[in-house]
């Protein structure tokens, strides 16, 4: 049996489409936005709060989260 991670990552390598939706594979896009946040602030072990969608000790991490601006005309769809 295909589990929704692996659907999800086989569409992407293959440009397919997944039968999964996002909260099925939220834990592994959240996995993967972190990583390249740590790869952004090296050398340094980072906290995050789920629950917050913070880094508790590092707030050059947290700003990596979220954009502060967006390109013009993204600001109704994403604010």
């Amino acid at each position: 049996k295909t589990m929704p991670d692996d659907e999800w990552a086989n569409a992407v390598k293959t440009g397919g489409k997944s039968k999964g939706s996002f909260e099925q594979v939220a834990a592994l896009a959240e996995a993967v936005t972190l990583a390249c946040i740590a790869l952004r602030v090296p050398y340094k072990r980072l906290l995050w709060d789920a629950k917050t969608m913070t880094f508790t000790n590092s707030p050059e991490a947290t700003r990596l989260v979220r954009r502060e601006q967006y390109r013009t005309g993204w600001e109704q769809i994403v604010g």
